[in-house]
């Protein structure tokens, strides 16, 4: 699937937004004759979604917090973690600037859950069961909620807690209502780091109510966002080096004169480029105050392009560390190698949701409701690496952060002397479907009632998961820096000795086919293929789980908005099988 850009008109807004908002007719019209009567005037704005929100804490059985959409339905975030910052107690984990992951109450993300309308969804992520937030539009929620604290009828899995997405229905807004918003930036960032990129975003949401008596609402809603960044970091080596007096290496950590020197320095450079495109609908039935049903569906869409180059110098084994202060030295022996990472990354995420519920004589009510999701994530990398070995650099620890810089300027900086290390090709793939079927009994079990209640139900979650991974490594190339560099630089953090220089992806395509030449299956040139068997077995694997739960709960509330005591019983679930 191929997602527009902005056009170059949308990239000229500079820190603009805009918003239009149509709702059914309620604006005062322009008097004609004295003494005329003027119409209702309506005014919509942030305090209502306030106290809904403290409401809907207050009614919980659970420790609840709750962040609403105001009376348009907008939030005002880019996706739906970022307004979960907003949330005491709860933190996200942010990758270029956007957040990634959810924690709730300092647990980690794989401890938390995170529903759509009660229902567990398909995430475009491996390596664990934490959800991928990055996908979700603002416009997904009309409320977000998030449980503290756990009871019987919610996730056992979830040990930090839960965050629900409520999504918004036709009949929480006034009939025929649309909203339009657009939102437009600017990153502020380093000219010498490759910065000053524009983003923004689009939305529209519009809802009807339709039939007899206005029993059905429909509501649709669309969003797409853009942004393009560049990230530059600087960071040392995971571990120090320690030396004696003489320079030579000590026997153990913090032997020899006791002062921790750097063992290497990593120099980075992200483009970060990332597209998100959005839809869903949702159909609402309400015949009558007693019965209700809903038909939801909806697609997720982020395109992300990343480009990362690297200058990392990494301290040899062995080497010597003459001339040392407390913050400086000469080490005599690294290895510095530039790299070029082409990472790219495309997420879906589509399904659909339905459920009804209905509302028996002496306030019985009985729900149920089912869900299916997939999520397909698709991650081709390539990288090319190229090293010289036995650099001698001096260090400098003295400033925010260690700088190193080649003894050898000439030969540090002559790109002819970095061999080709490799080049690797690889491919992770993840395919998950997730089904839930869940139903209840209840009476005065809700957000609001007041007396004893209770609430039994059941709920079952089928999760069946692929993984694939491939990877290819293709070294002694025979060709080098020099052979892929075109002149250009960027640059890291610090920036001293000259930058990071760029790997130019279109000169080391041909330097690689140059160098490996497939003709009848027999490889002509210098490069030699390994396929990484161990690696690519170990990334081949599939999931199936089904969880089968049953639960209990009773709880009472005393007229007025004192305490309300819960308590309930859930048995074991299954666990999971992979292969």
């Amino acid at each position: 699937m191929t997602v527009p850009s902005f056009s170059t008109a949308c990239r000229l807004l500079l820190l603009t937004g805009c918003a239009l908002v149509a709702l059914r007719p309620a604006l005062a019209q322009t008097t004609g004759a004295e003494g005329e009567e003027l119409q209702e005037i309506t005014v919509t704005g942030q305090r209502t979604s306030n106290l809904r929100a403290t409401a809907v804490k207050r009614d919980a059985v659970q420790v609840l917090d709750a962040v609403s959409a105001d009376e348009t339905g907008t939030l005002p975030d880019f996706n739906v973690a970022d307004a979960l910052k907003r949330v005491a107690g709860v933190n996200v984990l942010i990758y270029q600037g956007e957040p990634r992951f959810v924690t709730i109450r300092g647990f980690d993300a794989n401890y938390d859950t995170v529903t759509i309308d009660g229902f567990t969804f398909a995430t475009p992520d491996s390596g664990g069961r934490q959800v991928y937030m990055e996908t979700l539009p603002s416009n997904l929620a009309q409320r977000m909620e998030v449980y503290k604290s756990g009871s019987p009828d919610l996730d056992g899995h979830a040990v930090g807690g839960v965050v629900n997405l409520v999504t918004p229905s036709a009949f929480d807004f006034p009939d025929a209502t649309t909203v339009v918003s657009a939102k437009g930036g600017y990153n502020l960032q380093r000219d010498d780091a490759d910065g000053r990129t524009p983003a923004g975003e689009g939305q529209v949401r519009s809802s009807w109510q339709f039939g007899r008596d206005d029993q059905f609402g429909l509501l649709v809603s669309a969003s797409y966002w853009e942004r393009d960044i560049f990230v530059p970091q600087e960071e040392t080596a995971s571990a120090t080096n320690w030396y004696q007096a003489n320079g030579k290496p000590a026997a153990t950590p913090y032997g020899g004169n006791g002062i921790a020197v750097p063992a290497g320095r990593l120099w980075y450079n992200y483009q970060d480029d990332r597209r998100r495109l959005g839809t869903s609908a949702r159909l609402d039935w309400k015949p009558n105050p007693q019965l209700s049903a809903h038909l939801s569906s909806f697609y997720y869409y982020q395109h992300e392009t990343a480009v990362r180059n690297d200058l990392n110098a990494a301290v040899n084994n062995g080497a010597t560390d003459s001339g040392q202060t407390e913050t400086s030295g000469t080490l005599s022996a690294a290895s510095q190698y530039a790299q070029r990472a082409n990472l790219n990354f495309t997420r879906k995420l589509w399904g659909a949701n339905g459920g009804g519920s209905y509302i028996f004589a002496d306030d019985l009510i009985a729900d149920l409701g089912a869900s299916w999701s997939r999520a397909l994530l698709d991650n081709p990398q390539i990288f090319d690496r190229f090293t010289q070995n036995n650099l001698a650099f001096t260090y400098d620890t003295s400033g925010d952060a260690p700088l190193f810089t080649a003894v050898d300027g000439p030969k540090a900086h002559n790109w002819a002397l970095y061999n080709q290390n490799y080049r690797q090709f690889q491919d992770y793939q993840l395919g998950e479907n997730v089904f839930d079927v869940q139903a209840s009994l209840s009476r005065h079990a809700g957000p609001g009632d007041r007396g004893l209640g209770f609430k039994v139900g059941a709920k079952w979650v089928g999760t069946r998961q692929n993984n694939s991974l491939t990877q290819t490594t293709y070294n002694a190339g025979g060709y080098t820096l020099a052979d892929t560099f075109a002149g250009q630089y960027t640059c890291g953090y610090t920036c001293n000795d000259g930058g990071i220089p760029l790997i130019n992806q279109a000169l080391a395509d041909q330097a690689f086919w140059r160098s490996y030449a497939k003709v009848a299956a027999v490889y002509a040139g210098s490069a030699t293929q390994t396929s990484d068997t161990a690696s690519a077995l170990g990334g081949d694997y599939h999931v199936d789980e089904d969880i089968y739960a049953g639960y209990g709960l009773l709880a009472t509330r005393r007229t007025g908005d004192g305490y309300r005591p819960a308590c309930g019983w859930k048995p074991p679930a299954s666990p999971p099988t992979a292969m």
